[in-house]
């Protein structure tokens, strides 16, 4: 079966004349006719009843009438959505980013090379929660999202849909202040934080990032310490700063923060930050091809 004699059989049932639909698809009668008659006879069954006074549908020709207006219906929204899709100016990228302390060891490289690999692209960046930013990309909101990846594998389910680019691993660490009594330990230990209150974000927030930060806490043996949740990260910080508390993040979070210190973690709990895209997006797998951190 073809599209095109789906479309003369519409037409047909449309115009209820054989004649009249020819003159309409511009088709000379005989060769409409032996299209309908194919049509007929790859599907078996009679669609059409020739009267005196035109073209009527049997009952099996009214049924498969309203399919192949869902069908071509359907074919049509496939069509607007690519040819929008083709539309999108190959010169915008829209990335999303995780809203965190630290951008400045892989945000301005990155920059660099898109800009040297598209003159005169236009990035948009937007910095949300991790939620948000993957709800976007599986909206088509943003084109890339750039987000932490842990060592627990449970993104993987969601990568495994997408296309994921290393952009720089991070060595991981428990974040303090110059202000909290920790400062003051002239040989600071795991069991020094047991006193300490533990700052997370909300699990609505940034729930890959909360989860892991218990998680980081029960491999550290420090699961019973006092947790407070916050609203976002910059309340996070804050509360770290004044000396309130510790969370864990990445060591470049103290390093870059005046006033933070870090007590370093085992390698295998650093993060690494990756880009992610959908598969489907060519536009941004070729840009992002020669990409290496």
């Amino acid at each position: 079966m073809k599209l095109i004699q789906i479309q003369y059989f519409l037409t047909v049932a449309e115009c209820k004349s054989i004649t009249k639909a020819a003159e309409q698809l511009f088709v000379s009668q005989p060769a409409l006719s032996k299209q309908m008659n194919q049509l007929e006879e790859e599907l078996g069954v009679d669609l059409l009843t020739r009267t005196a006074s035109g073209i009527k549908l049997t009952k099996t020709g009214e049924e498969f009438e309203k399919d192949c207006r869902i069908v071509l219906e359907d074919l049509k929204k496939a069509i607007t959505k690519a040819v929008n899709a083709g539309k999108k100016s190959p010169d915008t990228l829209r990335i999303g980013c995780f809203d965190g302390a630290v951008t400045e060891d892989f945000l301005p490289r990155l920059y660099a090379y898109l800009r040297n690999t598209a003159p005169g692209l236009n990035i948009k960046l937007g910095r949300h929660t991790f939620r948000e930013n993957r709800e976007a990309l599986m909206e088509d909101s943003i084109d890339m999202l750039i987000e932490l990846r842990f060592p627990d594998g449970k993104q993987d389910a969601f990568h495994k849909e997408c296309i994921v680019k290393s952009l720089i691993k991070r060595d991981g660490a428990l974040i303090y202040s110059d202000s909290s009594p920790l400062a003051g330990k002239k040989k600071l230990s795991l069991k020094d934080f047991e006193k300490e209150t533990f700052f997370k974000l909300t699990d609505k927030e940034n729930d890959l990032l909360a989860e892991n930060g218990i998680r980081t806490l029960k491999r550290l043996g420090l699961e019973k310490v006092k947790i407070e949740e916050v609203d976002n990260f910059a309340t996070l910080i804050s509360n770290v700063k004044l000396g309130l508390g510790f969370s864990p993040l990445s060591k470049l979070a103290a390093e870059s923060v005046p006033g933070l210190r870090a007590y370093e973690l085992p390698e295998e709990l650093g993060l690494e930050v990756v880009a992610v895209w959908k598969k489907s997006n060519k536009y941004v797998t070729g840009l992002m091809k020669q990409y290496k951190n």
